[in-house]
């Protein structure tokens, strides 16, 4: 049996509210948008971790936007240290955006086999 309308419809609903409230925790925590610099620096472990942590929400919140049905993807932007651009298109307000960095190492050439071997391995592993 599948899902009908209504339930796709109450997914929706319930990733718009999880998203409301992840966009909120990253307006509250985004080091971004404090006008003071960290006193150890911007490099400090402290800011790294902000930074992180809110690199994850963004992820979360892409993802949460996509279920409620909204248009939001990623982009690339070739003139920025962080080329990495995550974009959501917000209901009533309009666009909002977020560079984020890179993945540290080049594609390893895997093949679409391998990388589901390489799954199954890590999911036999004891965690």
């Amino acid at each position: 049996m599948t899902a009908g309308p209504g339930a796709e419809a109450n997914a929706a609903a319930a990733a718009l509210r999880r998203l409301h409230q992840t966009l909120g925790v990253i307006a509250r925590t985004d080091p971004s948008r404090e006008t003071t610099t960290d006193p150890a620096g911007p490099d400090s472990p402290d800011t790294a971790a902000r930074y992180t942590r809110r690199n994850t929400l963004i992820l979360s919140a892409l993802a949460l936007a996509r279920q409620a049905g909204l248009d939001a993807g990623v982009g690339h932007d070739p003139d920025d240290p962080h080329p990495v651009v995550v974009y959501l298109e917000l209901p009533g307000t309009g666009q909002v955006s977020w560079h984020l960095p890179t993945h540290p190492a080049p594609w390893d050439g895997h093949t679409t086999g391998e990388k589901y071997t390489r799954i199954a391995a890590f999911l036999h592993r004891s965690l």
